[in-house]
């Protein structure tokens, strides 16, 4: 229950509208560490709460090549009065094979309502697109959101299919052959009114001359109009004439190669509505650099950092990142030292931390948690032995704020054992801790008052006080909030 505030039982329901309500309902059913078993349970409380669930919950339909066959199944489920899922809004698509003509069919009845479509075509095929549904607002006329992926591999792809592409906002497209380079581009041209966050991979086998093609439509591409753009070129470098086509509005760069520091650093000076930045920085001298403009960047929020090869401390001018909220740092210990060092004051606005070392745990953290004020969630991945563990484990829980905690215990598990959940019960603060934990057959956990909540493959998932069902646990904020809606709704 990372976000979700206690509320009294007891107000009355002229206090707390309808709508009110529905938001309470829907701030529960986006929060990612409660079990499905419990939101499913909101809908037991009454028709209103069923039907939330039923609009924004239970509305996703998940299938592969095999399952396609089971479609015609969904109608029965659609037209049972007790069954939640009455509306198809996101759809969850891998096909690997040819799927049926009757299952697309069955299917197409299906796509009205879909806002959200998730489309992998991966299989051999004779010809053009054989029986799989065009991507087109006769089909798709609500959609907003499309992650497609096309790897089949035929010898003649549709293009005037590609111009009928539905307009959407946000759009991840993967292509992995040399003849789908002209469909891509297709596809770019038909969205282009409308596209404001666009994810771009092409595979890295394909020609040099299909590449640099792309990179020139790109750079071109809608000027000023991407809030988003990531694209994955083969091995190419990035264009700098990309990013700087889109200027004025970009707000999240990602670059994940040491070839794209300098474009990095060229984009993010030349900003002044950047507010996300991922980078690679292997050089001092570009670590100077990229501190020195994020000081001069209060838009910019997000930081990722990824630095290997800094291995000195002192030769870098560590400046305070005086803007940034949310802070994710992979690296080097030296790295990591200096810039959680540096962080650790009481003006540090970082509210979200995710630190990842596989040499050791940087010394520096212990201040940063005793001297922050404004953290609320801390992922970690460090490689740390048991008097280490215990050590972190009493500083977590004396920070006053953090609410959060994910701990990978791969590399937390150090051959002879972790005591880093042995205080984090002591914590005030503290709601919701999550472990990965390949590493244990028997994997450590947090002491009472924290409860498992969810243990799916590896990862567990504790919550403060549990998730009580009958709402009866009064220190459960969970509890207390079903409680609530069910006086209201009498």
């Amino acid at each position: 229950m990372s976000s979700t505030t206690t509320t009294s039982a007891t107000t009355s329901s002229k206090d707390f509208p309808n709508h009110v309500i529905k938001k309470i309902i829907r701030h529960l059913l986006v929060d990612n560490y409660l079990p499905v078993k419990y939101k499913l349970s909101l809908s037991l409380i009454n028709k209103a709460m069923f039907d939330e669930l039923s609009e924004n919950y239970c509305n996703k339909l998940v299938f592969d090549s095999e399952k396609a066959k089971l479609t015609s199944k969904v109608s029965k489920q659609l037209q049972n009065k007790a069954c939640l899922l009455k509306k198809i809004k996101v759809i969850d698509c891998n096909l690997v094979s040819q799927p049926f003509n009757n299952a697309m069919d069955e299917l197409k009845k299906y796509t009205m309502d879909v806002e959200e479509l998730h489309l992998k075509e991966d299989f051999i095929s004779v010809g053009n697109f054989v029986n799989t549904i065009p991507i087109s607002e006769t089909y798709y006329p609500k959609v907003k959101k499309i992650k497609y992926s096309v790897k089949k591999c035929c010898l003649d792809m549709d293009l005037d299919r590609a111009a009928q592409f539905v307009a959407v906002e946000e759009l991840d497209i993967t292509v992995g052959t040399r003849n789908q380079v002209p469909y891509l581009l297709k596809i770019l041209e038909a969205v282009k009114d409308t596209v404001k966050r666009l994810t771009v991979h092409v595979n890295r086998l394909t020609e040099e001359e299909h590449l640099t093609t792309v990179h020139q439509f790109l750079s071109t591409y809608k000027p000023n109009q991407l809030e988003i753009l990531d694209v994955n070129i083969g091995d190419t470098p990035l264009q700098a004439n990309i990013f700087n086509n889109q200027i004025l509005t970009l707000k999240r760069l990602v670059t994940l190669s040491e070839n794209d520091v300098e474009l990095a650093l060229e984009i993010l000076n030349s900003s002044t509505v950047l507010e996300e930045l991922v980078v690679y920085i292997k050089t001092v001298e570009q670590m100077n650099k990229l501190l020195t403009l994020v000081s001069k960047k209060p838009h910019l929020k997000r930081l990722t950092i990824t630095c290997e090869d800094i291995k000195s401390q002192d030769s870098v001018n560590w400046l305070a990142l005086e803007f940034i909220e949310n802070l994710e740092v992979v690296g080097s210990v030296e790295f990591l030292n200096g810039i959680l060092e540096s962080n650790s004051n009481g003006v540090s606005k970082i509210r979200r931390l995710v630190v990842q070392c596989k040499e050791s745990s940087p010394s520096s953290l212990s201040k940063f948690l005793k001297e922050n004020r404004s953290l609320n969630f801390l992922k970690l991945d460090l490689n740390l032995d048991v008097k280490q563990s215990e050590t972190l484990s009493q500083e977590i829980a004396q920070h006053p704020y953090l609410q959060t905690l994910h701990l990978d215990l791969p590399e937390l598990g150090h051959p002879s054992g972790t005591n880093v959940f042995e205080h984090l019960h002591e914590s005030n603060s503290l709601l919701t801790v999550i472990s990965y934990h390949s590493t244990f057959k028997e994997p450590p956990q947090p002491k009472s008052p924290f409860s498992l909540v969810s243990s799916i493959e590896l990862v567990n998932t504790y919550i403060r006080d549990g998730v009580h069902y009958d709402g009866k646990h009064s220190k459960s904020s969970s509890s207390s909030i079903v409680k609530l809606v069910k006086n209201i709704f009498k």
